[in-house]
């Protein structure tokens, strides 16, 4: 990048403001006058209303998941299954994707981030239909398997329609579902009133064994019973594989809603390892949404985490979501599944300084009575209880044998260490 790239933000058909990377001199974001006048905040933390020029922190250029962003955008830039298409699509233009500006991925994204946010000018791209094209799971999959490889193919444009925006490492596609007749096609446009806008992970590529999309939807069930707020998830079967799809919470009635990562919203590195804890997760969301509710959903999803061994609890995997008039909700959870070994070496977030191995019952109650969390040990309990489901209800969803007994076997591991 030699010159000045330049972004126009949109959020609810509004023009929030212009983000701009110089190359020398690094990136700025000014809000739109008009904006400032509607009273929202799309960034309470990090890019609080002004109408001065905002200079972004160059501590950010160094961090990988901000990119030199300001965390409310770069919550709308791929992960690495969207960024090895990005890729791609930049190589085939010609360019080398490293010296390619974060600000022209924002384009590239134009309007289909998810979320809510919209960057202009949009970049063209030459492969997206004119029309709403059914697509072939087999086909995705293939596809996703060689981009995984490292394989560039001349024309795999179905991936990349629907593969770009989605954030996280596994391979995932955002899809249109009709459920009457298990119809896929693109989820990144608007969609006939017949199709729901929906998350596809797809079983069984390179990076990813057959069998997650089972073991996540019993996680998911596990979830529900535990009383965590959760999107609707649905099992897609496709040959011998079984694809997790969950319903989009940044969609609804056809209409966008603002999502805000923890990640984003504090601009902190989700790559650090135990950087922050549960008590500083659940003290945000009582400053931001004011909501009782939201506080107690904290305090599940930790006992959950906890004890269900879903170790990959780092800051993008909890959001907010805004609406229309301002007001911040807890989004719904997501991405909770069996997480351990590697860099799930132990929970990403600390419970009272503590890593998830070293946490006692006493922790969470003391968390619990600090927030005034109320009836927190029959909360527990509850949560206990849904997780010796897991057996059953593995069984039921015929997750392979062997996975079945080394996840009970983690549980029962956690149960003893924690004192329950």
């Amino acid at each position: 990048m030699d010159k000045p790239v330049s972004a126009n933000v949109f959020l609810f058909g509004h023009k929030v403001g212009e983000i701009v990377h110089h190359p020398a001199r690094g990136f700025f974001f000014q809000y739109d006058k008009e904006f400032l006048t509607l009273g929202i905040n799309i960034s309470p933390r990090k890019l609080k209303n002004t109408s001065n020029i905002i200079p972004i922190d160059a501590a950010l250029q160094k961090v990988r998941c901000f990119s030199g962003l300001p965390g409310v955008f770069a919550d709308s830039l791929p992960d690495k299954f969207g960024n090895e298409l990005l890729s791609r699509h930049f190589k085939e233009k010609g360019f080398d994707p490293k010296k390619i500006s974060p600000v022209q991925k924002l384009l590239y994204v134009g309007n289909t981030a998810m979320g809510a946010l919209e960057y202009q000018p949009m970049e063209k791209d030459g492969d997206v239909p004119s029309t709403i094209v059914p697509l072939e799971i087999r086909k995705l999959v293939e596809q996703a398997k060689k981009v995984i490889r490292g394989e560039i193919d001349s024309k795999i444009p179905e991936i990349m329609l629907i593969g770009t925006s989605a954030g996280g490492a596994r391979a995932k596609g955002l899809v249109g579902w009709n459920r009457t007749n298990n119809e896929v096609v693109s989820g990144t446009r608007n969609l006939p009133g017949e199709f729901e806008h929906w998350i596809i992970k797809f079983d069984g590529t390179e990076n990813s064994e057959k069998g997650w999309g089972k073991i996540e939807f019993t996680y998911a069930a596990m979830a529900r019973m535990s009383g965590i707020d959760m999107p609707e998830v649905h099992l897609l079967h496709e040959e011998n594989r079984s694809h997790f799809m969950t319903k989009r919470f940044d969609r609804i009635n056809g209409e966008k809603v603002h999502v805000h990562s923890l990640c984003g919203l504090l601009e902190l590195d989700y790559d650090q390892h135990r950087l922050f804890d549960y008590s500083s997760f659940i003290r945000e969301t009582l400053e931001l949404t004011k909501h009782v509710h939201d506080v107690e959903q904290v305090f599940r999803r930790m006992v959950f985490n906890i004890l269900a061994r879903n170790q990959d609890d780092h800051l993008k995997n909890s959001a907010f979501i805004m609406n229309k008039t301002g007001k911040w909700r807890l989004a719904p959870a997501y991405d909770l599944c069996f997480s351990i070994g590697g860099w799930c070496d132990d929970n990403q977030l600390t419970v009272n300084g503590k890593p998830g191995s070293e946490v006692k019952v006493a922790d969470l109650l003391e968390l619990a009575g600090l927030f005034g969390v109320k009836k927190a040990d029959e909360i527990i309990e509850n949560i206990n209880s849904s997780i010796l489901q897991w057996e059953e209800l593995a069984n039921t969803n015929k997750v392979a044998p062997e996975k079945i007994e080394e996840i009970a076997k983690a549980h029962k591991e956690r149960r003893a260490s924690s004192g329950i």
